[in-house]
């Protein structure tokens, strides 16, 4: 893991400009300091020059990549149907920041957006509190081949099982609860996993069906911990 300057690292990184600026109240802001006036003297900037460009930087990748991360759900096949039927397409409203560098990083996205962005009072603590009381997190895939006879899933699962060419859905959705569910109590996790999605698909040779691929997308819901209240 790469530490800031400001935490005692050697590199360059966003949260050292944020702190040599003063935008964020996190960091030593003399090894920031000399940092970013190290870099100066390499490439014949400013430390501030410096700064204000690698944040500039910064704000316009973090909105580029919102950009793609929702053109990317429009794209998607599943989404795709649910747009039609629903009329709709993403449009978000507001950009809601959380996390360490959130308060001094608002600007420098907002400069490149044209929402709202938004930090919350309590963004420093936000992620840590998420990680804290939600459940444990697991999304995977099982694929079975019916022509090869093989199994294979997300997590190294591999089995060679004989198989008539087709197979009945619940079948299929059976066995990659099962399987799934030895695998999340090897790990100490004993929620019950679900299926995301299920599709089909027929292997054709010379003109006949000859097997079938089952892709089935499972893992655990995502949630709060019992117990918790909110």
């Amino acid at each position: 893991k790469t530490l800031p300057a400001m935490e005692g690292g050697n590199n360059v990184t966003i949260s050292d400009c944020l702190c040599f600026l003063g935008e964020i109240d996190i960091g030593n802001k003399e090894l920031a300091t000399k940092i970013l006036e190290r870099e100066s003297e390499k490439i014949g900037h400013t430390a501030q020059e410096i700064a204000l460009k690698v944040l500039d930087q910064a704000g316009k990748l973090i909105v580029e990549n919102l950009k793609n991360v929702i053109e990317y759900w429009e794209n998607e096949p599943k989404y795709k149907v649910w747009q039609i039927e629903n009329k709709m397409k993403i449009h978000p409203d507001l950009l809601f920041l959380i996390g360490g560098p959130a308060k001094g990083l608002r600007k420098y996205i907002q400069k490149h957006i044209d929402i709202p962005v938004v930090v919350d009072k309590n963004a420093m603590t936000a992620n840590a509190l998420g990680a804290a009381l939600a459940k444990e997190s697991f999304s995977s895939y099982v694929r079975i081949n019916t022509s090869e006879k093989r199994i294979t899933t997300g997590w190294g699962y591999f089995e060679e099982k004989s198989f008539t060419k087709r197979i009945h859905p619940k079948e299929a959705i059976d066995f990659a609860l099962d399987i799934t569910k030895k695998h999340l109590k090897s790990l100490g996790i004993n929620e019950e996993p679900i299926i995301f999605e299920h599709e089909i698909f027929s292997i054709v040779r010379d003109g006949y069906t000859n097997g079938q691929i089952h892709e089935i997308s499972i893992g655990l819901k995502p949630g709060i911990r019992e117990g918790v209240e909110l």
